[in-house]
């Protein structure tokens, strides 16, 4: 069993920032890859492209890999580190990962934080970080952040950091994962993948 890595104990550092970075990991299906933005709010282009009426916004989500669900999300109106934590938090609460699952995202901050890699070493799951430009590293999410971009909040103008919170939750747990169907998953949504995903290693270990 691997042992996981605290990203606050990294190999290298940043030394503009003097925060770890954490070695890029080969990406397995069974990978969480995770994006973070944020807007200031005024009143414009917002976290995906979208409008926000007042008040900034911060969105981090986790995606799992092979099955492109979105397995732990979370929002909040600053740019500290619990929503990074928090979005994680759900993620391996729901997921119950094995000791070794790789969490890969970029450089930012908030990933590079103490209290984000206290919580990697907890729930055992190794660090990953995406190399300076290097766009592939992270296209699962980005993949993932167009869609929503395009379907949920090009769509509305959120008046309170509440109704947008409303409209993502509904979008992601009412529709995305249950719903919306993906061409690289053989035009099924990410539930009913992973459901038959399940079919088959059951039938396999049956044999």
């Amino acid at each position: 069993m691997p042992e996981a890595v605290d990203v606050s104990r990294a190999l290298t550092w940043d030394g503009a920032k003097n925060l770890p970075v954490a070695s890029t990991l080969k990406i397995g299906p069974g990978s969480w890859t995770t994006e973070y933005t944020y807007d200031d709010g005024d009143q414009l282009k917002s976290i995906t492209g979208g409008m926000w009426g007042t008040g900034g916004v911060s969105v981090d989500y986790n995606t799992e890999a092979a099955t492109k669900k979105i397995v732990g999300w979370s929002m909040r109106d600053d740019l500290k580190a619990d929503i990074v934590v928090d979005a994680l938090s759900m993620a391996t609460i729901l997921r119950r990962p094995a000791a070794g699952l790789i969490h890969h995202s970029d450089r930012g901050a908030q990933y590079r934080s103490m209290a984000f890699g206290r919580t990697l070493r907890e729930s055992g799951i190794l660090a990953s970080m995406g190399s300076v430009g290097a766009p592939g590293d992270d296209a699962v999410t980005e993949s993932v952040m167009a869609t929503i971009k395009k379907e949920c909040v090009h769509r509305h103008t959120f008046r309170t950091r509440d109704a947008a919170r409303f409209a993502l939750f509904r979008y992601i747990e009412g529709f995305y994962n249950t719903y919306r169907r993906h061409s690289s998953i053989g035009d099924l949504s990410p539930t009913e993948f992973e459901r038959r995903l399940e079919e088959r290693r059951l039938q396999a270990i049956a044999s």
